[in-house]
C-alpha cells in the first residue's frame, strides 16, 4: 500500500511547531489524496489533534548520535534512519514536516514505480553540507565499497520515494555507513553526519528516480529567497523558512473543515496557501521585513 509519513520525534521546546507544521503538511496531502494513507512515525505521543491527519507508529529512537556527531539543532534528523523500519511493508514517500501538498502526486507515484527516488540538489564538491561536502563523501563511500559515482550526488532530504521492495538494501546500506561513521567519529575521522549523507550512500550505487520534476527547496527567508515563480507547476513545496511562520498560519484554515484549504480548486489554493508561504505573493509585513533584511545584507556585503 502506498503511503506519505513524516518522522519526528520532539527535540526541542519547538515541539508543539513542528507538530502543527506536520500536520498541515499531512492534510495537504489528504486534501489532494482524500484515500491515501498518511503517516506520523514517531517515538512520543502526539497531541491529540495530529491523529486526524495522520496514522502515527512509534518506534524507538534508536539512531541517537553520541555528542558532536551532529550540530545540536539537527540531532532529530537521524531518527529517520528508524522511521525506515516501521515504514517496511509499505510504497512510502517520506516527506520533511515542512513540505506543502499543492496537487495530486499521481505523476510522481507513476514515474518512480518500483525505483527509489530522490530530489539531487545542485553543489559543488567542496561545498559543506551539515558538516560534510560531497567530495569528503566520496572518501567515505570508497571505504564503503561502491560502484557508484564520484563524488555522489548529493539528496536532499525533504523526500524520498522507497519502494517496499527496496526499502530492506536502502535499510542495510544505510546501516553499514551508520556504523562506519560511528567508528570513526570514535576516532577523531570523518564521518557521515545527517541522514542525508547516510541514505546518500544506499542511494548512489542504486537506480534513483530524479524527483526534481516535483519538489523543491524553495527559500522565503528575508535574507535568501529563491522563489522564481515557477512553483506553481511542483505538487511539493520544501518551505524551511516557513516552519513557524506560514505553517502556522496555514493550520487555522487546515482544522476548519468548511475553509478554502479543503475545497477551492487548484489556482486558488496554490494562490492562497503560496502567499500566505510568500511564495505567490507577501503580506505588506513580510515585504517590510524583506526589505530590511535585504538591506542589512547589502550593507554586510559592502564592508
Amino acid at each position: 500500500m502506498t503511503a506519505v509519513a513524516v518522522a519526528f520525534t520532539p527535540q526541542s521546546a519547538r515541539a508543539e511547531m513542528y507538530y502543527r507544521a506536520l500536520s498541515v503538511t499531512l492534510a495537504s496531502v489528504r486534501r489532494w489524496h482524500p484515500g491515501l494513507r498518511t503517516v506520523l512515525v514517531t517515538d512520543t505521543e502526539p497531541p491529540p489533534y495530529v491523529r486526524e491527519f495522520a496514522e502515527v507508529r512509534f518506534t524507538a529512537f534508536r539512531h541517537r548520535p553520541p555528542e558532536g556527531f551532529v550540530t545540536e539543532p539537527m540531532r532529530g534528523c537521524l531518527y529517520t534512519l528508524d522511521a525506515l523500519d516501521a515504514l517496511a511493508g509499505d510504497d512510502t514517500l517520506l516527506v520533511d514536516p515542512d513540505v506543502l501538498c499543492t496537487a495530486p502526486l499521481d505523476g510522481l507515484f507513476a514515474r518512480a514505480g518500483d525505483k527509489l527516488g530522490a530530489y539531487p540538489l545542485e553543489v559543488a564538491p567542496e561545498h559543506d553540507i551539515y558538516g560534510q561536502t560531497r567530495a569528503g563523501a566520496a572518501v567515505l563511500h570508497q571505504l564503503l565499497g561502491t560502484d557508484g559515482a564520484l563524488p555522489p550526488l548529493h539528496y536532499g532530504g525533504e523526500c524520498y520515494w522507497i519502494p517496499a521492495g527496496r526499502a530492506p538494501e536502502l535499510r542495510h546500506a544505510t546501516d553499514r555507513a551508520w556504523r562506519l561513521s560511528l567508528s570513526r567519529h570514535a576516532r577523531g575521522e570523518t564521518w557521515l553526519p545527517t541522514e542525508e549523507h547516510l541514505l546518500g550512500y544506499g542511494l548512489n550505487t542504486r537506480p534513483v528516480v530524479d524527483l526534481s520534476p516535483y519538489v523543491r527547496r524553495v527559500w522565503t527567508a528575508s535574507r535568501y529567497r529563491t522563489v522564481d515563480g515557477s512553483e506553481h507547476t511542483l505538487p511539493l513545496w520544501h518551505l524551511p523558512a516557513e516552519k513557524n511562520r506560514g505553517f502556522q498560519t496555514l493550520y487555522a484554515a487546515v482544522v476548519d473543515r468548511s475553509s478554502w484549504f479543503w475545497s477551492t480548486r487548484r489556482a486558488e489554493f496554490v494562490a492562497r496557501a503560496g502567499r500566505v508561504l510568500s511564495v505567490t505573493g507577501r503580506t505588506p509585513g513580510k515585504l517590510v521585513r524583506d526589505g530590511l533584511g535585504q538591506a542589512v545584507q547589502l550593507m554586510a556585503a559592502a564592508r
